[in-house]
């Protein structure tokens, strides 16, 4: 019986090879591009959730309120909050800070460049990050004791046992020693939190001069509360040891007549999950996303195979009425529903699995290509997981069960009587058949809108002015490779007499995101006329604001004929608003931003610009001139006009004579620009392709069920030509019917295009308008594309000799 079923169901499929290559072909490139863009959600999803007490980790944040109901998140933290949580807040297990370290390590005589961070010792307690090899019990016990992964440590000492060997970490004041004491499983690359060598944070820039501070901000923190703690309960611990250390700016805010927060305070500390943190737009831990991208991709993967499920269903009906007198006649000679059902779902299944594995296959071949395109590292070993294939069969059981389902049932409820006499009516109006034609249009048109105004965005993000020289402006970053001031001083001597460059400086923090993935800021609170003031900080060179063509709007830069610069201060509009001096002369003020140091006096005020992206309004910033002290990771050239090229010849090998055993990753600001929306710019690419495979599977179904109804009126077309229609008058006969789905379908989806894009749209403080006229674009291509797919069979049948149209139905 099996074989049986087998047997009929290949010669069926034979006999209506256009439609099943139709289907075959719809349902193949719908499974594909679904298992490529599950797996990119799957991967989205997984970060950071391989720490077994996952469910007791958060990263902390500050949460404060200001004047006129302002409410600001960030997670730069102060360093003596973790000590005062550990020691005040029950619910707190551990804890731990954590910032970048040294960038260039150095081992018998060879210098090393080196991703570092600097953390306290409960790090290795409170996430998995299991050591391998040396002291497992407390590897980070010593102020000079290190941990690097297994495959740094390949990397430094090769064939080597590194355990007890000193290495030699760079620091801005020279060499620093440690030895290594462990050897870490490497960081898996779902990681939010990654480093090749761990020190102790004790042993971080700055570290000394802010231990105390409680107002200089400059790293992210961690806790684990203990097992079944709500993170409620920790909060409102929290916020008594906030009351406790911030009681004069606390009551200084109700002094202003500032109102608290919901919750009755002006200062909370908030959590954010560990697996959230990939999500997150407040963290600066990691690569975060937006966590719309792995819904949509999970969306746009559901659209495309419920679009080829309808072209199925669609079709299987449609060529149901060619094989009513087969199942008709199967019923009379005593065949069971039972058995009819599965004779017809075992088609369905037949071709279902062609196309599964025609689609593995086509996810095989293109998965290289989709890697480099969306910037992923996907590999289809992945789909071996137990829960990946138990997706997958889940997956292909509903989608046979879906597709060949439903037309099997309509076949068997066909009147056997009515079918062998020839008198089988088929229903016009058909509204199941509408409803799937009109869903398929829905999800397309949404496609399409969403592709418009994604490209729109991030076209947008790209060209609008951001205030600053981004296209001739090279950024250099430094690290902890030598101290910044010094390098930049050098970078200055050698490049002076070259006409190609204008100005060289240096910079405590980046413009977009650098070309070894390199970013950074920092924050500093103080109290100025008895309120809180917090900005954006800023150490640079004396030509930093003419190397970015920044423009003074009051007051002057920096000069070096003024010793007293040394103590002065630029600020931006935003932080002269902030400071809510507009009734005073702002040149001249001093600010008390160092407790214990000198005051900083105000000596110009800069037009705003965008020093962070798009996704955040313009925020107070202050830049100071940066002593020799003062960390400066990045260097910044001005390359005359039109000679880029020659300018970054220039600096690079400017750079080999400098430092000739380090890497130069050198680029232009409009590059890192770019690179900082590289999400946004995956996104649009989703949607592209996304909209492209739905509207071509869409389509493809459209053309096949156009083709079974024209076939189905081919002697009324005659009959009509008989009584002097045209050609014309036929083809808008025809295409009329699906013209009308497909304008439904538009009306549906662009009230819901606009619903989902005003909500991604709301994360960027600056983005596009959605305009009229971009939905009557939308319409326009779906109508065109619509009408060029039925127009064809239209044309097609109404010049048909009527004659023949009346012989062969």
């Amino acid at each position: 019986m099996f074989l049986n079923y087998i047997k009929i169901a290949w010669r069926n499929i034979w006999k209506s090879k256009v439609i099943t290559g139709i289907n075959v072909f719809g349902l193949s490139v719908a499974i594909g591009a679904a298992l490529l863009l599950g797996l990119t959600a799957s991967w989205e999803f997984s970060f950071d959730n391989f720490h077994p007490n996952e469910k007791d980790l958060y990263q902390i944040y500050f949460r404060n309120y200001g004047a006129n109901g302002e409410v600001e998140e960030r997670s730069n933290m102060t360093i003596p909050l973790v000590p005062a949580l550990l020691n005040e807040c029950p619910s707190v297990l551990n804890a731990c800070r954590i910032i970048s370290g040294p960038g260039q390590l150095k081992y018998k005589d060879k210098t090393f460049g080196a991703y570092s961070r600097c953390a306290d010792p409960g790090i290795l307690k409170m996430f998995n990050f299991p050591v391998i090899e040396g002291n497992k019990t407390n590897p980070l016990g010593e102020l000079n004791n290190a941990v690097m992964t297994e495959t740094a440590a390949k990397k430094y000492f090769k064939e080597e046992d590194p355990i007890g060997k000193t290495i030699e970490l760079k620091s801005l004041d020279g060499w620093d020693n440690y030895v290594v004491t462990a050897i870490l499983k490497d960081i898996p690359e779902n990681s939010s939190i990654d480093f090749e060598i761990l020190t102790r944070f004790e042993k971080s820039y700055g570290y000394e001069d802010s231990k105390d501070n409680w107002h200089n901000s400059s790293h992210e923190q961690f806790v684990q509360l203990r097992p079944g703690t709500n993170p409620a309960t920790f909060e409102s611990q929290a916020i008594n040891v906030l009351n406790k250390y911030y009681a004069e700016d606390i009551e200084q805010a109700k002094k202003d007549g500032i109102n608290p927060g919901p919750g009755g305070n002006y200062k909370e500390i908030k959590t954010i999950p560990i697996n959230e943190i990939h999500f997150s737009g407040i963290t600066r831990t990691g690569s975060s996303i937006k966590k719309s991208i792995p819904v949509l991709l999970i969306v746009i993967t559901i659209f495309l195979l419920l679009i080829a499920c309808i072209n199925f269903i669609n079709l299987s009906v449609g060529r149901s009425f060619t094989r009513a007198k087969e199942i008709g006649m199967r019923k009379m000679l005593g065949a069971f529903k039972r058995q009819l059902f599965f004779q017809l779902w075992g088609e369905a299944f037949f071709v279902c699995f062609i196309s599964l594995i025609v689609g593995l296959a086509l996810a095989m071949l293109i998965l290289p290509e989709y890697n480099s395109l969306f910037s992923a590292n996907l590999k289809l070993v992945n789909v071996l997981k137990p829960m990946n294939i138990l997706g997958v069969v889940i997956s292909f059981v509903l989608l046979t069960l879906f597709a060949g389902g439903y037309p099997a049932i309509v076949m068997m409820q066909l009147n056997t009587v009515e079918v062998l006499k020839g008198k089988l009516k088929i229903n016009r109006k058909n509204y199941f058949r509408n409803g799937l034609i009109v869903m398929q249009f829905v999800f397309s048109s949404i496609l399409i809108c969403c592709t418009l105004v994604a490209w729109e965005q991030l076209n947008f993000l790209k060209s609008k002015p951001l205030g600053f020289n981004k296209d001739a402006v090279i950024s250099v970053p430094i690290a902890n490779l030598m101290n910044g001031n010094k390098l930049v001083q050098l970078l200055q001597d050698k490049l002076q007499n070259n006409s190609s460059i204008k100005y060289v400086s240096g910079a405590s923090n980046n413009l977009g995101l650098g070309k070894d993935g390199s970013t950074m800021t920092s924050r500093v609170g103080f109290r100025f006329e008895e309120h809180d003031v917090e900005t954006n900080w800023l150490s640079a060179s004396y030509d930093y604001i003419p190397t970015l063509g920044i423009e003074i709007i009051k007051g002057r830069n920096f000069n070096k004929a003024y010793a007293t610069d040394s103590f002065g201060i630029i600020i931006n509009e935003a932080m002269w608003k902030h400071l809510d001096i507009k009734d005073r002369e702002p040149i001249g003020l001093e600010l008390p931003i160092n407790d214990e140091g000198p005051k900083m006096k105000i000596v110009g005020i800069m037009k705003d610009y965008n020093f962070q992206s798009l996704h955040k309004k313009i925020e107070p910033l202050s830049i100071t001139l940066a002593t020799n002290n003062d960390y400066i990771p990045y260097a910044f050239v001005q390359v005359a006009g039109g000679q880029y090229e020659n300018g970054m010849k220039a600096v690079e090998t400017a750079w080999n004579e400098i430092l000739p055993n380090q890497k130069f990753y050198g680029s232009f600001l409009d590059e890192n620009i770019e690179r900082q929306y590289k999400r946004e710019e995956k996104l649009s690419s989703i949607f592209v392709s996304g909209a492209i495979l739905t509207v071509i599977v869409s389509c493809m179904g459209l053309f096949a069920i156009s083709l079974l109804v024209i076939a189905q009126r081919t002697k009324e077309i005659g009959i009509r030509k008989t009584l002097g229609a045209s050609i014309m008058n036929i083809t808008v006969l025809l295409s009329f019917d699906f013209m009308k789905l497909v304008g439904l379908g538009i009306v549906v989806a662009l009230p819901l295009a606009l619903y989902f894009l005003d909500s991604w749209l709301s994360d960027f403080a600056y983005h596009v308008s959605i305009r009229w006229w971009y939905l009557l674009l939308v319409a326009l291509v779906a109508i065109i594309i619509a009408l060029v797919t039925v127009s064809y069979q239209s044309i097609r049948a109404a010049l048909m000799n009527p004659v023949k149209s009346l012989k062969t139905e």
